[in-house]
């Protein structure tokens, strides 16, 4: 009989292998393309087990945009060189990693492109919980109003600007980009940012 331990163990290990087998079937194959019954076979699990684990494939391909966006949130976040630095100077250091994350992967910027703000702001409990710790060092660090809508619209300026440029050089290669988008991030925290003699109210 099996512990509760290997149980869950086993569990896991089969989520994994679904989640791994619909991410390199939808890039290769196309989401519309690919079947349930295509998942579960890729995986070497019976299709009717699928359903103990996702609803339906729309459900598997969210979880797998979830934890992608996860994965680079955490990435960046934890190569932060100095935890005093300006929350201003965070948010572009981190910006930067998951630029040149997406930029070495293309099959996954392609995934997630259009999802990322949805994937790190609204549906995840641990990114929720990462976001929130954001949110506080914001506050703790400077003054700025409606935190979550000046995230949300970096994370889309970021992601937009992005996608175009790193697939199509469009308007211009990253590399050349990345100054101009910054400029356009800092410009972003400042239209949020609380003057000080309001601030000290």
């Amino acid at each position: 009989m099996k512990t509760d331990g290997k149980a869950a163990l086993n569990k896991l290990r089969k989520r994994t292998s679904l989640m791994e087998a619909a991410f390199a079937l939808f890039t290769e194959e196309g989401f519309q393309n690919t079947t349930i019954a295509d998942i579960a076979k890729r995986a070497g699990i019976g299709k009717g087990t699928f359903y103990f684990y996702f609803e339906d494939k729309y459900d598997i391909r969210n979880r797998i945009i979830i934890a992608k966006s996860y994965e680079i949130l955490h990435e960046a976040l934890n190569s932060l060189p100095d935890q005093n630095d300006t929350f201003e100077n965070k948010v572009i250091y981190v910006a930067d990693r998951i630029i040149e994350k997406l930029a070495a992967d293309r099959i996954l910027l392609r995934f997630i492109h259009k999802n990322l703000s949805w994937a790190i702001l609204e549906n995840s409990a641990e990114m929720s919980e990462t976001f929130n710790d954001i949110l506080k060092q914001a506050q703790q660090t400077a003054s700025y109003r409606d935190v979550h809508t000046m995230m949300y619209l970096i994370i889309e300026l970021i992601n937009g600007a992005c996608y175009s440029a790193i697939i199509y050089d469009s308007p211009e290669p990253i590399e050349q980009l990345k100054p101009k988008l910054f400029d356009s991030v800092r410009a972003v925290m400042k239209a949020f940012e609380i003057p000080a003699e309001q601030a000290a109210v």
